[in-house]
């Protein structure tokens, strides 16, 4: 099975610290791709992460249409 892997400026959903988080594809790397996280699951998020990009693995998202 080939895994659809996400283009820049596509919506994925991935898991971090059991919640589902929301956000935009902003480059695309070989095993990964950057992404800036909407603002809205950002603001759940604040006292965990330090900034609104994550990098996350071809494998650990789906690509919302």
């Amino acid at each position: 099975m080939t895994l659809k892997k996400a283009k820049t400026a596509d919506n994925i959903v991935f898991h971090r610290f059991n919640q589902p988080i929301e956000g935009k594809v902003l480059k695309h790397y070989e095993n990964s791709v950057l992404v800036k996280i909407h603002p809205e699951f950002y603001a759940k998020l604040i006292d965990e992460i330090p900034n609104d990009y994550t990098v996350v693995n071809h494998k650990n998202y789906k690509i919302l249409y």
